[in-house]
């Protein structure tokens, strides 16, 4: 039953690399990745198995750490495929029974209380 699912934003960092120099920039020479290898693609895939297999389903996967653009363009562009395929399978409109308390508790997050204002 989908309601004994955990949902989750994934964050993936597939490469700590980062060619932009940013003066801002908090973590300077840890934007350096040593130890490039091309296991990108099989560690996000690793992590979306094993958050399903827990009960924990990604319902989105962000590209977050160093600048992705930094990878081959082979390895850039089959993350990006990964993401899309899971997308295309997992995130198809299902059908599912509520009941009563839980419809109104869904359907109460959305009303603001008395005096504030909902900005768009």
């Amino acid at each position: 039953m989908i309601s004994n699912y955990k949902f989750i934003h994934l964050l993936y960092v597939p490469t700590m690399n980062c060619n932009m120099q940013c003066k801002y920039c908090y973590l300077k020479e840890n934007t350096v990745d040593l130890k490039q290898d091309d296991k990108y693609l099989k560690t996000l895939d690793y992590a979306v198995k094993k958050f399903k297999d827990a009960g924990v389903v990604p319902f989105n996967i962000s590209l977050h750490g160093g600048e992705v653009t930094t990878l081959s363009k082979e390895d850039f562009r089959n993350i990006i495929e990964f993401i899309y395929n899971y997308y295309k399978d997992n995130k198809k409109t299902k059908e599912m029974t509520l009941k009563a308390e839980e419809f109104i508790r869904r359907f109460l997050m959305h009303i603001l209380p008395p005096r504030f204002m909902k900005i768009r």
